[in-house]
């Protein structure tokens, strides 16, 4: 979750995205709770990181560079652009930033 490197395909990034949505519950219901907006830094700071470590493998996948997970922070545009990353088929085969990380690729796995 914190490596920076790599692919990452579909299916490990919304599985990913869908188990953020509790813990962020968790990590706001926390803060609102003790009142302290330190708590909310301290969740949300590995919260962040990893998100940004996670987006970048995706855009790899799709042999994007990693750099443009920053355009998720602009406003209205960053939500469509999250989902066109998380349904955008990934590169069969190698691409310049690794190894499929499907293996040998959809068609030799019987993905047709």
């Amino acid at each position: 979750m914190f490596n920076f490197e790599g692919r990452r395909n579909r299916r490990s990034y919304c599985i990913y995205v869908i188990a953020l949505i509790p813990v962020l519950v968790l990590a706001i219901a926390l803060a609102e709770a003790t009142g302290s907006r330190l708590v909310l830094a301290l969740f949300m700071t590995p919260i962040y990181v990893s998100g940004w470590a996670v987006g970048s493998q995706r855009l790899r996948d799709i042999n994007m560079s990693g750099w443009w997970v920053l355009a998720s922070f602009v406003p209205y545009l960053g939500i469509l652009f999250t989902v066109f990353v998380a349904f955008q088929p990934g590169t069969e085969g190698p691409n310049r930033f690794g190894p499929d990380p499907l293996g040998d690729g959809p068609k030799e796995a019987g993905w047709y």
